[in-house]
C-alpha cells in the first residue's frame, strides 16, 4: 500500500491538520476538571463548607462518602453525555454538538461558583460532566472524519495530549491559590473553566466547518464538497478532493445500506464485534486504575507524606507529555497493537511494585520515595500508549451505519467504569473503608495483566488503514491479527474500475456493505440474506444484479394524496431496471412526486446508491409508504421474475414449492425477521420456530409473487 511522505502530506494539508489540533483542545475541559477537583479536596476553606469538623485533627475533614459522591457524581454527566451523544452529534452535526458542549461547560461552571450548598455544587458538576462526555465523542468522532489518514492517529492522540495539558493547568493554578484563606482558593480554579470555550467557541464558529462525512450522510453533497474546500484550502487540487468526496460519499452510501440498530449492536456480528471491542476497550483503560491517580492525586500524595503534594502533581503530569509525544510516533511507526501491549506491561509491572512496597511493615522515606516514583512512572507508561491509543482505536472502528451509537456505548462505557473507580477507590483505600492504601495498586496491576492478554489475543491491528479499509474488514469477519496483512481492494475507484463491467461482475461491490450469509434450505424454509457464493436462491435478495423492464405508476402521487389505493394502477412509460430495490426506490420517488430523486435513482449504477436516494425522496410520509410498500416490493419482484430473461430466476422462486421464503436480515424486522440465518436456524432446532420473528415483508412479497407465477404456468 503506497504512501506519500509524511512531510509531503503535512506541507499540502496543514490547515485541516491544524484545525483538528485546535478542535482537539476541547480535551483541556475534560483534563483540568479532574486534577483541579482533585486539589481542592484538600483546600480547607472547601473542606469547610461542604464537609465537618473534626475535634481530633482540629482540621475540616470531608467523609468518604461526601468525597466519593462531589467526585464521582461528574462521570455520571459524562455517561449521560457520551450515551446521548450520538443523538445530538447525528440531529445537529459534530461541529454543532461540540457548540452545546461548549455552552453546558459555561452553565456548569456558573453553577459551581454560585453554589453553596452541597446540592447545587453537585448540579454544577452533573452539567459540566455532560459536556465533558459529549466532547469525549464528538472530538475525536471530528477529528477522525477529517483528518488525512497518515496523521489521524497522531491527531486523534492530540486529544490525550490536551487532557495531559489540561491535568498540569489544573495542578498549577490550584498550587497558585491554595494558600488562600478564602473562597477564592477553590473558586479561581473553578472560575478558570470559562477560559476553555474562549478557544474552541472561535475555532467552531469563523475556521472549522461541519464534519463532510456527517453532511453526505443527510445527503449534502455540496455542502459537504464545501466543507472539504475549507478543511485543506483552496489551493488543493480539485481533482483530490473530488476523488476524496468520492471515496467518503461511497463509504457513507454503503453505511446507509445497512439499518442502523441497536439490535445489531447488541447481536454477535460486524457490528457487534465493533462495539464489543471498543467497550472492551474502554472498560480495560479504566481498570488500569488512572482515575485514581488523575481523581485523587494530591490526597493520595498527602498521605504518603510528601510535603508539597500539589509541586509534586505538577511534575507528575508533566512525564505525561514525553509519553504522549513517544506515542504519536510509536502507534503510526510499530503499530497500535505492539505499543498496547509495551505500555500494558509497563503500567501492570509499576503498580505491583508500588503495591509490593505498602507490605513493608515500617514506613520509610525510601519506600515513599520508592511509591512516588512508581506513580511518575505509571503515567508515563500509560500514556505511552494505554490511554491515547484506546480513543483512536475507538474512533477508527467505530465505522458503518452504527459509529455514532458504537461511539457513544464505548465512550460511555469509560465513563461508567471511571466512575465506578471514581466511586469506589474512597472505600478501598481510607481507614474508614477496606483501608488498602497503596496495596490497591495489587488489584489494577492485576487487571493490567489480563488487559495485556485480552491485546494479544482480540484487538486488531488498524494502523495505517483508512476508515473504508477497516470497515470493509469487518464486515468480511477478518481476524483479529490478519488486520495488518489483508489485502482490501481499491474501494475509492471501484466504481471507475468496474465501468465497463457486466452487472454480475459489479455484484460483489454493490453487495459490499451485506451481512454475507449463505442461504438455507430445508423441507420448510428457504432463510437467505446477503450475496455470497453461487447458490441460486441468492437471487431472491432486492440487491441482486438482473435486468427487467417494469411499467412505472405516473398518478402514484395523485392517488396517495386522494387516499384511493387502487388509483395506482394507472401505468405509465416502462422502464429498464437492474435490481428490485432500485424498482422500489423509483416507484417510493414517484409515489410522493419527486420527479428529479426518481431520474436519479434510475442512474444510480449501484442498489446501495439508490437505497441512499430513497432515503432523501422529499415529502415523504411513513403512513402513505406504509399502506404502498408491499405493494411496490411485489410488483417489483413480479417483474423481474417475470421477465424473460430472468427464465432461470423464475425457475428458482417456484423451484421452493411451499417453502416459506424468510429474509434472514439481523437488522430488520419489517422486510426481515431480525435473525441472522444461523440465529433462525438455531431457534428452529431449539423448537421456538418462529417466535419473535419480525414481519418478514420481502419473504411474504416473494410467497405472493410465487403464487401468480405459478398459477399462470397452470392456466
Amino acid at each position: 500500500m503506497a504512501t506519500q511522505p509524511l512531510s509531503h502530506t503535512f506541507q499540502r494539508d496543514w490547515k485541516v491538520i491544524l484545525i483538528c489540533v485546535l478542535v482537539t483542545t476541547g480535551a483541556l475541559q475534560f483534563g483540568y476538571d479532574s486534577s483541579y477537583f482533585s486539589g481542592i479536596l484538600a483546600m480547607q476553606p472547601f473542606v469547610s463548607i461542604y464537609g465537618h469538623y473534626d475535634a481530633d485533627t482540629a482540621k475540616y475533614v470531608l467523609t468518604s462518602r461526601v468525597q466519593s459522591i462531589i467526585t464521582s457524581i461528574i462521570n455520571v454527566g459524562e455517561f449521560v453525555g457520551a450515551v446521548s451523544s450520538f443523538i445530538v452529534g447525528d440531529m445537529l452535526g459534530r461541529r454543532s454538538g461540540l457548540l452545546v458542549a461548549m455552552a453546558c461547560v459555561v452553565l456548569g461552571t456558573i453553577l459551581q461558583l454560585a453554589a453553596n450548598l452541597i446540592g447545587v455544587l453537585i448540579a454544577g458538576r452533573l452539567v459540566v460532566g455532560y459536556a465533558v462526555g459529549l466532547l469525549s465523542c464528538l472530538v475525536p468522532l471530528y477529528v477522525a472524519d477529517c483528518a488525512p489518514a497518515q496523521f489521524r492517529g497522531a491527531l486523534v492522540t492530540m486529544y490525550q495530549f490536551f487532557i495531559a495539558i489540561g491535568l498540569i493547568l489544573g495542578v498549577v493554578v490550584d498550587d497558585g491559590s491554595h494558600t488562600r484563606t478564602d473562597t477564592g482558593s477553590f473558586r479561581i480554579p473553578m472560575a478558570i473553566q470559562l477560559v476553555f470555550p474562549m478557544i474552541l467557541v472561535p475555532t467552531l464558529l469563523f475556521l472549522a466547518p461541519e464534519s463532510p462525512r456527517w453532511l453526505l450522510g443527510k445527503g449534502k453533497v455540496d455542502p459537504a464538497k464545501k466543507a472539504l474546500t475549507r478543511l485543506y484550502g483552496k489551493h488543493v487540487d480539485n481533482n483530490k478532493l473530488d476523488e476524496q468526496l468520492s471515496a467518503m460519499q461511497n463509504s457513507v452510501t454503503q453505511e446507509q445500506a445497512q439499518e442502523s440498530s441497536w439490535r445489531s449492536i447488541f447481536s454477535w456480528g460486524p457490528e457487534g464485534r465493533k462495539a464489543y471491542l471498543a467497550c472492551s476497550m474502554q472498560a480495560w483503560s479504566q481498570a488500569s486504575g488512572i482515575n485514581f491517580i488523575v481523581s485523587y492525586g494530591v490526597v493520595f500524595f498527602a498521605d504518603v507524606g510528601i510535603d508539597n503534594p500539589y509541586l509534586i502533581s505538577t511534575g507528575l503530569y508533566l512525564t505525561t507529555l514525553p509519553g504522549i509525544f513517544i506515542s504519536q510516533y510509536g502507534i503510526e511507526k510499530f503499530g497500535r497493537r505492539p505499543m498496547m501491549l509495551l505500555s500494558g506491561s509497563l503500567v501492570a509491572a509499576v503498580l505491583l511494585v508500588m503495591a509490593g512496597c505498602a507490605l513493608a511493615p515500617e514506613k520509610t522515606r525510601t519506600l515513599e520515595q520508592t511509591i512516588v516514583a512508581m506513580v511518575f512512572i505509571f503515567l508515563f507508561a500509560f500514556n505511552l500508549a494505554w490511554g491515547p491509543t484506546t480513543w483512536v482505536f475507538t474512533s477508527e472502528i467505530a465505522t458503518g451505519p452504527n459509529r455514532g451509537k458504537i461511539f457513544a456505548l464505548a465512550t460511555g462505557t469509560n465513563w461508567l467504569f471511571n466512575w465506578m473507580v471514581s466511586f469506589t477507590f474512597p472505600y478501598l483505600y481510607n481507614p474508614d473503608g477496606a483501608n488498602l492504601g497503596s496495596k490497591i495498586g495489587f488489584l489494577y496491576g492485576g487487571l493490567m495483566v489480563l488487559g495485556c492478554l485480552w491485546v494479544y489475543f482480540f484487538l486488531p491491528e488498524t494502523a495505517r488503514r483508512s476508515l473504508e479499509e477497516i470497515d470493509y474488514m469487518f464486515l468480511h469477519h477478518v481476524p483479529a491479527r490478519d488486520f495488518s496483512v489483508f489485502q482490501v481492494p481499491d474501494l475509492a475507484n471501484a466504481e471507475a474500475a468496474l465501468a465497463d463491467k457486466t452487472l454480475e461482475e459489479k455484484a460483489p461491490y454493490a453487495l459490499l456493505a451485506a451481512a454475507k450469509q449463505p442461504p438455507f434450505i430445508n423441507d420448510e424454509y428457504v432463510l437467505f440474506f446477503g450475496y455470497e457464493g453461487e447458490d441460486p436462491h441468492v437471487c431472491f435478495q432486492q440487491w441482486f444484479p438482473c435486468q427487467f423492464d417494469a411499467a412505472v405508476w405516473t398518478e402514484a402521487s395523485s392517488a396517495a394524496k386522494a387516499g384511493n389505493r387502487d388509483a395506482q394502477q394507472s401505468r405509465g412509460e416502462s422502464l429498464l431496471f437492474s435490481s428490485a430495490e432500485q424498482f422500489m426506490m423509483h416507484s417510493k420517488a414517484l409515489l410522493f412526486g419527486d420527479v428529479e430523486t426518481a431520474q436519479r435513482i434510475i442512474a444510480a449504477p449501484h442498489p446501495s446508491t439508490a437505497k441512499q436516494l430513497g432515503r432523501q425522496v422529499q415529502n415523504f410520509d411513513q403512513k402513505v409508504w406504509d399502506a404502498y410498500c408491499d405493494t411496490v416490493v411485489e410488483q417489483g419482484n413480479y417483474a423481474k421474475f417475470s421477465d424473460a430473461r430472468n427464465r432461470d430466476l423464475r425457475s428458482v422462486l417456484i423451484g421452493t414449492g411451499n417453502r416459506k421464503i424468510v429474509e434472514t436480515s439481523p437488522d430488520d424486522r419489517v422486510w426481515g425477521i431480525g435473525y441472522s440465518t444461523e440465529e433462525a436456524r438455531e431457534r428452529l432446532r431449539e423448537g421456538k420456530g418462529e417466535e419473535g420473528w419480525g414481519g418478514n415483508g420481502l419473504g411474504r412479497a416473494l410467497m405472493r409473487v410465487r403464487k401468480r407465477l405459478t398459477e399462470e404456468d397452470q392456466g
